[in-house]
């Protein structure tokens, strides 16, 4: 029993539990910091549709660093310290009532014998030295904590006079109490101490330097192990503290911050995905990495009014690019520059974008990679070319395209600058001035170039760099840490993991814990709680979903015939292997699963399920039996056999209805003299066996 002891222990009994305390509190702090230190980093760097790629273009900021920013190793990893965490807490939990006796009689303990004991002869050389200074703290020190054994300091210690002891010595018995210093006396002595052995004081001399090199070991010693004191008076809460992994579940922060940004995909911010498809095919190639020949073709023509300088000042442009402006420029164009093209046509399309040479490697880089397509327009059509691009948006009608081929001749240098600005979101200044630009666009026309942001919210300048998050009813439990780690287990469905699979889920004890005693809002709490509600719902039907098949699939492997598995085999056919084993029964033993102070039966929860599933699957093999002839009588008696077998295995962990009872509700036999099985095997016997069928006795068949 480890909650319990008969006899008081010794002051090395003590002293070893205690230490053995404070190494748990240690090492659970430790793996705590690694998690959260890991989290953070995660936070911090996001994936991409590029270095993942099941991480979608579209996927929201906060899903990239959380969702798709974790291997299976890493999420594996993850929930086993998680497990270590949670699994040493309940531990040492169990354990304090005895931690914290212990520690109350061994902190008692040592600084008693420090106090009453040790600071003797520091006090004796200051007092016969006269440094008053050291002795006045000294006696300071042993004032506010001594607990002398008769209430009061024995006057006749030599040591108080600065006197030797006597030959025989001068006793002092330090009494042994189950109770630890106030916060206040611990606080006090060791500023005190500090004072002493300091490096570094107020004035130009130390005190440290009067008083004994073994005595100055001892005090120092003394004051690193009070250090940790406070944390061990105040067991519960610390180690509540050094478990504390809430922060995987708090986002609010890192969503103000993101605003629900999503991936910027290489394109202007007002295009959607249909919109793409319509842009011009100059543009489309940037997004694509696709060249037909006519395309190579056309845009040849395109880049013929560069000249020579330009060419040899953006062909630089693949060369200088750091990691951070790689990734920002999506890599996009160095792959289409570098394999799509032969060797005249890159060197000629690498400088279609002028505009890189001039802004290039600025905070606007993403904004600049936008304007491909319209510089085309702005700066480098012929005549023949205007006509092609004029093609670009199949929304445009016949009119609308002749009125846009002449806008592009009569712009000015200054207009020319502002239309290059027109799939940004433009300020109410800049929309006025594009407007009075494009007089012969229809309204329809004007909306299509013109980007306005639609999103319901008051608009800002960040209109157009954020997608803000759409209105839910309830955050995704898909980018919640919490349920990714948990369902990533059933996933999987490691049989190593899966008795780890209800320590993810304690991280809703953490967040609803923090959200009460911390931040002190119900209303986080009550997201806590609606999340919890959800993901138990999933996580109970998933798991009983699993465990139902995965005895459904050893029940027919155990009932399968040996020989006919071992021939199959042997011919290559491919049969169903045996189910890994598998520790459910872990999880199907649980009753008392606790989650936000609830007390769940997962043994019951899971019962229900699986009844229910039980009662599916004779169903619809009866429901099978029917919608055939009398031969699948052989089916249903061997599907009855393996749903029979599969009722037993589970019956062992789990209050199933008998299968009886069960299987007379499938068959409709509960109160009627015949069953479903009885009268199709009759009807099938009157309307189909006995008129078609004839009985030979040489052969011993119906034919």
């Amino acid at each position: 029993v480890t909650t319990t002891y008969k006899e008081t222990r010794t002051d090395a009994e003590n002293k070893e539990t205690s230490e053995l305390a404070l190494r748990g509190l240690q090492l659970l702090s430790e793996w705590t910091s690694v998690v959260t230190e890991l989290y953070s980093w995660k936070l911090l760097h996001p994936t991409d549709h590029h270095q993942n790629k099941e991480c979608p273009q579209e996927a929201e900021e906060y899903e990239r660093a959380t969702r798709y920013n974790y291997t299976d190793e890493e999420k594996f990893a993850l929930i086993e310290v998680i497990a270590m965490i949670k699994g040493l807490q309940v531990l040492m939990a169990r354990m304090e009532t005895v931690f914290a006796d212990a520690i109350r009689r061994n902190i008692y303990a040592e600084l008693q014998d420090f106090v009453q004991l040790v600071l003797r002869e520091p006090l004796r050389k200051a007092i016969k030295n006269k440094k008053d200074l050291i002795r006045s703290i000294i006696v300071s020190v042993r004032e506010t904590c001594a607990d002398w054994q008769r209430g009061v300091e024995p006057q006749a210690d030599p040591a108080l006079k600065g006197k030797k002891d006597p030959d025989n010595g001068f006793g002092i018995k330090v009494p042994r109490r189950n109770v630890g210093p106030s916060s206040t006396q611990l606080y006090m002595v060791r500023t005190m101490l500090e004072s002493l052995i300091a490096d570094k004081s107020g004035g130009k001399r130390t005190l440290r330097k009067d008083i004994d090199g073994q005595y100055l070991v001892q005090i120092d010693q003394f004051h690193k192990t009070s250090f940790y004191w406070n944390y061990l008076l105040g067991f519960s809460a610390s180690l509540q503290d050094c478990c504390d992994l809430s922060q995987l579940w708090y986002r609010e922060f890192y969503l103000e911050m993101t605003m629900g940004r999503r991936i910027q995909v290489f394109v202007c911010n007002c295009l959607t995905v249909e919109t793409k498809e319509e842009l011009c095919q100059v543009y489309k190639v940037f997004v694509c990495n696709c060249l037909t020949a006519e395309t190579k073709e056309e845009l040849c023509q395109v880049c013929n009014c560069l000249t020579a300088e330009t060419k040899e000042e953006l062909c630089q442009v693949c060369n200088c690019l750091t990691a951070e402006t790689k990734e920002e420029l999506c890599q996009v164009y160095k792959v289409f520059v570098c394999n799509c093209l032969t060797a005249e046509t890159k060197e000629e399309l690498c400088l279609v974008c002028k505009v890189f040479v001039c802004n290039f490697l600025t905070a606007e880089t993403k904004e600049v990679l936008c304007h491909v397509c319209k510089v085309f327009v702005c700066n480098c059509l012929t005549a023949e070319t205007k006509g092609e691009l004029c093609h670009v948006c199949n929304c445009l009608t016949a009119e609308n395209k002749g009125e846009l081929c002449h806008v592009c001749n009569c712009l000015t240098a200054e207009t020319k600058g502002e239309l290059c600005h027109v799939c940004n979101c433009l300020t109410a200044e800049t929309k006025g001035e594009l407007c009075h630009v494009c007089n012969c666009l229809t309204a329809e026309t004007k909306g299509e170039l013109c980007h306005k942001c639609t999103v319901r919210h008051e608009h800002n300048e960040e209109c157009s760099d954020l997608i803000t998050m759409e209105k839910r009813i309830q955050f995704p439990i898909e980018m919640s840490m919490p349920w990714i780690l948990t369902d990533h287990i059933l996933r999987t469905k490691e049989p190593s993991m899966m008795e780890y699979v209800l320590y993810p889920l304690d991280l809703y004890n953490d967040s609803a814990v923090y959200a009460l005693t911390v931040f002190r809002k119900q209303f986080l709490y009550d997201e806590v709680e609606a999340e919890v509600n959800l993901c138990f719902d999933q996580f109970v039907y998933k798991l009983s979903e699993q465990i139902f098949a995965h005895y459904k699939q050893l029940a027919s492997s155990i009932l399968l015939d040996k020989r006919f598995r071992v021939e199959c085999v042997a011919m290559g056919t491919y049969l169903l292997p045996y189910p890994r084993a598998n520790r459910y029964e872990t999880l199907l033993k649980q009753r008392h699963v606790q989650l936000l102070g609830r007390s769940i039966d997962l043994n019951k929860l899971i019962t229900q399920r699986i009844n229910a599933d039980m009662q599916k699957s004779l169903d619809l093999a009866i429901s099978k039996f029917e919608a055939g002839d009398i031969t699948g009588i052989v089916e249903l008696d061997g599907l009855l056999q393996v749903n029979r077998l599969c009722h037993k295995l589970l019956s062992e962990f789990l209050a199933l209805d008998e299968y009886d009872a069960m299987f007379r509700e499938a068959n409709h036999n509960v109160l009627a003299p015949y069953g479903r099985i009885t009268l199709h095997v009759f009807w099938e016997l009157n309307y189909d066996f006995l008129p078609n069928y004839c009985y030979n006795a040489a052969t011993n068949r119906l034919v």
